[in-house]
């Protein structure tokens, strides 16, 4: 059996083409509850009407996986029928919901072009966006997939790699959400720390402001131990330290302690049990190792972002102490 269409191979791509794929597809009740019966999504706005009513939605949104799905879907034929290997994604911004009865339709943008090395095949980058029927995008991406060639001796272009956000930056997250209307005076918006951190605050401005996050590392954690740290580390780095230095603060001086306890014996199973219990006090807080789960016991902190002075900060409203991993602990 042959394929209908032989699809398009590493040589018919060109930077700059916009490929238009066929047939719109509309999303049904149908399609929705099989998603949902095979995948079981748990999200609120999703999964009910009265929820979804409450916080403004006309009635429950498509699960956006799904959305994502029908609308990459439509791309294969064009894109990735001779693909070897689909190698990312980077880029996804799922922009307006789309409800059942919606019909999504789909173009991918090459944006990309790079033939490998050994000239049986290339890697080609496109800028997918899925529309609804009214025109109005609701997802874009970027994919790039290795495609074979026609012709291994053909001559391939000039190679062309995009820059892509290497991540999501929060500071546009903050700023979307007052683009969409949602004030944080208004809804609360939670998040982990991430979404808030020291540069994106300054991205986001007052954007920002009533954002709750809960992390478990500030560097204007008003400590001695806390202060010397972030002291030494702008002295070293010319900046202020987040939860990866503090974590590899911390993970230097398991290792340390560990190796105190093996008498310098560096044996994965020897240095496991030495780190077991143990105890500590790092610049984020007192800290120890659960004896049982080997998961970090320390406490966490829930913030929210105030205006001090000139400058929005991440100001704690409350603390959990000892916080443990919930699941390793239900497994003891």
């Amino acid at each position: 059996m042959t394929k209908t269409s032989a699809g398009n191979f590493f040589e018919d791509f060109r930077v700059g083409d916009v490929i238009r794929h066929a047939t719109p597809r509309t999303v049904t009740e149908g399609d929705v509850a099989l998603y949902n019966g095979l995948y079981g999504p748990r999200f609120a706005v999703q999964s009910s009407d009265a929820f979804a009513k409450a916080i403004g939605y006309p009635r429950a949104p498509v699960d956006d996986l799904l959305v994502f799905h029908t609308v990459f879907g439509k791309s294969v034929p064009d894109i990735s029928l001779n693909a070897i290997a689909n190698l990312g994604y980077a880029e996804c911004r799922f922009l307006e919901p789309v409800y059942p009865g919606d019909s999504l339709s789909a173009a991918s943008e090459v944006i990309g072009l790079r033939e490998n090395a050994n000239r049986a095949s290339g890697v080609v980058y496109v800028r997918t966006t899925g529309r609804n029927q009214n025109g109005e995008p609701v997802l874009e991406y970027v994919r790039w997939v290795m495609v074979r060639k026609r012709e291994t001796q053909s001559p391939a272009p000039a190679p062309v790699v995009p820059k892509l956000a290497e991540r999501v930056d929060p500071a546009a997250l903050g700023k979307a959400f007052a683009e969409r209307g949602i004030d944080a005076k208004k809804v609360k918006i939670i998040g982990t720390g991430e979404v808030v951190d020291e540069a994106s605050l300054k991205g986001m401005g007052d954007a920002g402001l009533g954002i709750i996050s809960v992390w478990h590392y500030d560097y204007n954690d008003p400590t001695k131990l806390n202060a010397e740290f972030v002291k030494a580390y702008n002295a070293e780095f010319k900046r202020n330290p987040d939860f990866g230095a503090v974590g590899g603060y911390d993970g230097m001086h398991v290792i340390y302690e560990a190796l105190k306890k093996t008498g310098g014996k560096a044996d994965a199973e020897g240095l496991v049990a030495a780190a077991k219990g143990l105890k500590w006090e790092s610049p984020r807080g007192p800290m120890q190792i659960d004896a049982e789960t080997r998961d970090i016991v320390q406490n966490i902190s829930i913030r929210r972002v105030e205006k001090v002075g000139n400058e929005l900060r991440n100001v704690v409203i409350d603390k959990v102490e000892n916080v443990k991993d919930p699941g390793s602990a239900g497994k003891k």
